[in-house]
């Protein structure tokens, strides 16, 4: 679809349209495609100058923009500037545009990078400069931090990409010399690091999209098909997919799911050149055609095309659940992509200039945009419900504070509800939600289904047992396969698509209890009975045995960190384990709760641990310095206690966006507390038996129960 020039907002339908004072979404009113997003203007940041660039903290709490001599950090839920970076050493004649801002993953550095080619990493806390990178021959026009934080990578205008490493200094040049480069002018204009950290992918102005193994700095592949400049790059959450942006008008998706096999078989023809190049502004535009091909040169196809954006395609980026494509144009306007279709879901007008620059947070639900009218904004964006089975996406975090604060716990009292005034519960046919009179209400919770079980993955070889509990369900992180663990001892990889079983796993003694799927698909770890969990790999089958001797108790729940570096270990002997992925370390042993721990989940930083145990609570860990433990320093303190259930926590998960924690109980009830202090905002009640399992979808508003009464339910959530 795309929208028209002369679009008249009166004479879209109401249903299909939002307006603000001085910004409109219009909806795509296509029939076939239903409207599930909404969208509201937050914040509007003025700035003394075009802002270049907008990038948001891992954590999603802050904004850092770039414009001329000075990079800003603002506090996105209060609109508020914290701070401003300005380094008073540089010369004051002209101008000194930030091309681009990136944070650190811990949020302690922001690295800027300028039109005087110099990449400056300023400690945020102390508002200085840490280190200043030098090498590039041209403005630097791209940046981007590798998920561990050891690596940055710039592009600039000299056609060349550099790995710098963050402790040493050095960087590895990474040269762009194709005879056949439109103009000869190949500056990059944009960078990216897979979420793996091996590949990064570079949009060029001679209209190429590059990919370049990190650790040995090889070129293994060019895409084609892009018409004019490339102006930004993103990979997926996954890591299976590469969205690029053109001066062509277009966006295009490409399935770089099987890069490790063109390195082992492309030649693409790299090598080296000196560095020289034009600026961005000297490129003119080559006519693009609305109906140009799919394909590329390289292996890796160009599956989708999103056309629709009358001028220039400026920045792209990618939801954290990878359901959205979201592009910023010359035209001024940004639209919404369904990331599985092309198909737009939304065009939003907010800017009198062009639309250079937008973000979406890691933590979900907030775009920010940066334009040539000197303003950043910032929009909520929401789902109303989310069914896409994709697995969990992590890259946000619940604040993990250095010292406890203070919490208003509060304990349901067997409750007569026609006491309870009538907007601070709400009611439905078979459940009821009551919300704490203590704290300022911020939820509202809908039951959405309840659910019956149509849709059967069954195993019909080998032996036939009367009772065969699935324990543990993960879905795969590209959502093709399912794993499960059962009471025979076995963990199965279900093809999904086919309902067949693709994979086996073989080694536990006793129940599966747990499963998880590291972030990048390659491992899977097991939880058992029989006192041991185990590290699979998803390749060849084979499995590392994390085994701890003290331990005389079977293993109820495992969690890999977001990094995958870390495996966290819930035990029946009241402990909570954390090892080293690589080596199978034991590194730390958490101890604080009073029984059994049955839940554990990362936060999706991996800075923080949540656990529910028997003994009726719920802890929050610090765990921000891990690898500080393992090299023996210290411990990883508990910050902060939940307490208010009246019976065993049988499971816990984190909302995606960091604000809540919610917990299922044996006592029947479903709790929603605020990560921040530990206060209980709700108590929902809608299973006659206990609340064996929860699930918050990564999508964000949505949440699933399972229980002893045979029921599973969803239920969607909403901030006031």
């Amino acid at each position: 679809m795309s929208f028209p020039d002369d679009l008249d907002l009166h004479s879209v339908p109401s249903d299909m349209k939002k307006e603000g004072s001085d910004w409109f979404a219009v909806f795509n009113p296509n029939p076939k495609v239903k409207r599930v997003l909404d969208v509201s203007l937050v914040h509007t940041l003025m700035h003394e100058s075009v802002v270049c660039c907008v990038r948001f903290s891992a954590d999603g709490k802050y904004l850092a923009t770039g414009c001329n001599r000075t990079a800003q950090i603002y506090d996105t839920k209060t609109g508020n500037k914290v701070c401003v970076l300005t380094d008073d050493s540089a010369g004051k004649s002209g101008d000194l545009y930030i091309r681009s801002v990136c944070f650190s993953p811990d949020g302690k550095f922001l690295a800027t990078g300028a039109e005087d080619k110099q990449i400056r990493i300023w400690d945020i806390g102390k508002k200085a400069i840490r280190n200043i990178f030098d090498g590039h021959q041209q403005e630097i026009y791209s940046l981007d931090f590798s998920l561990d934080g050891r690596l940055i990578v710039s592009g600039s205008g000299d056609k060349t990409a550099r790995i710098w490493d963050m402790h040493t200094g050095t960087s590895k040049v990474l040269t762009i010399n194709d005879p056949d480069s439109l103009n000869n002018d190949a500056g990059v204009t944009s960078v990216a690091i897979s979420p793996n950290g091996q590949w990064v992918a570079a949009g060029s102005l001679d209209t190429v999209v590059r990919i370049w193994d990190v650790q040995t700095g090889v070129l293994v592949e060019r895409l084609r098909g892009h018409r004019d400049s490339v102006y930004s790059v993103a990979f997926t959450p996954d890591g299976k997919g590469l969205v690029s942006g053109s001066l062509d008008k277009t966006l295009k998706y490409w399935d770089v799911s099987g890069l490790a096999k063109r390195k082992e078989g492309a030649n693409p023809n790299g090598g080296a050149s000196s560095p020289t190049g034009k600026k961005e502004d000297s490129k003119a535009l080559v006519p693009a055609s609305s109906s140009s091909s799919v394909g590329t040169t390289g292996n890796s196809p160009c599956t989708m095309n999103f056309v629709g954006h009358k001028d220039y395609v400026l920045s792209v980026a990618v939801s954290h659940d990878g359901q959205w494509v979201v592009s910023g144009s010359k035209d001024r306007g940004v639209q919404f992509w369904d990331a599985h279709s092309a198909v737009v879901q939304c065009m939003l007008q907010g800017h009198k200039n062009s639309v250079i620059s937008i973000d979406l947070s890691p933590a979900g639900n907030v775009l920010a945009t940066g334009s040539g009218d000197w303003q950043a904004r910032i929009f909520a964006h929401h789902v109303a419900l989310v069914t896409t089975p994709h697995a969990r996406t992590a890259l946000c975090a619940i604040p993990g504070p250095s010292q406890p604060l203070p919490t208003a716990n509060m304990s349901f009292p067997d409750l007569d509800l026609n006491s309870v005034p009538s907007d601070m519960k709400k009611e439905g046919s078979d459940w009821f939600a009551v919300f704490n009179p203590q704290v300022k209400r911020e939820l509202d919770v809908n039951l959405v289904h309840t659910l019956t079980h149509d849709s059967v993955l069954e195993d019909c070889s080998g032996e036939q047992f009367n009772d065969l509990y699935i324990r543990a369900v993960c879905f795969s992180p590209d959502g093709k396969y399912l794993a499960t663990g059962a009471e025979d001892k076995l963990i199965r990889i279900w093809d999904i698509r086919k309902r067949a079983i693709r994979n086996i796993f073989d080694g536990h003694s006793q129940d599966i209890y747990c499963l998880d799927f590291s972030l990048d698909g390659r491992f899977i770890a097991s939880g058992s009975g029989d006192k041991t969990t185990r590290i699979w790999d998803m390749e060849n089958g084979t499995s590392k045995v994390l085994s701890d001797r003290d331990n005389c108790e079977g293993i109820t729940s495992v969690a890999f960190s977001p990094n995958v570096q870390w495996i966290a270990t819930a035990s029946l002997d009241n402990a909570v384990r954390i090892w080293d992925v690589q080596t199978g370390a034991l590194v730390e042993k958490l101890r604080g709760h009073t029984d059994s721990v049955y839940s554990i989940v990362f936060t999706p930083d991996g800075k923080g641990l949540v656990t529910g145990s028997l003994d009726k609570t719920l802890k929050y860990w610090d765990v921000s310095d891990l690898a500080k433990r393992k090299e023996g320093g210290g411990s990883s303190p508990c910050t902060l206690t939940f307490e208010g259930h009246k019976d065993f926590v049988l499971s816990a998960a984190v909302s995606p966006e960091g604000r809540w924690v919610v917990s299922g109980s044996k006592d029947r009830g479903v709790q929603f507390w605020d990560a921040r202090n530990a206060a209980v905002q709700c108590r929902l009640e809608g299973h006659k038996n206990s609340v064996i399992s929860v699930a918050v979808s990564p999508a964000g508003n949505v949440f699933a129960t399972g229980s002893g009464d045979s029921q599973a339910k969803i239920w969607s959530y909403n901030q006031l």
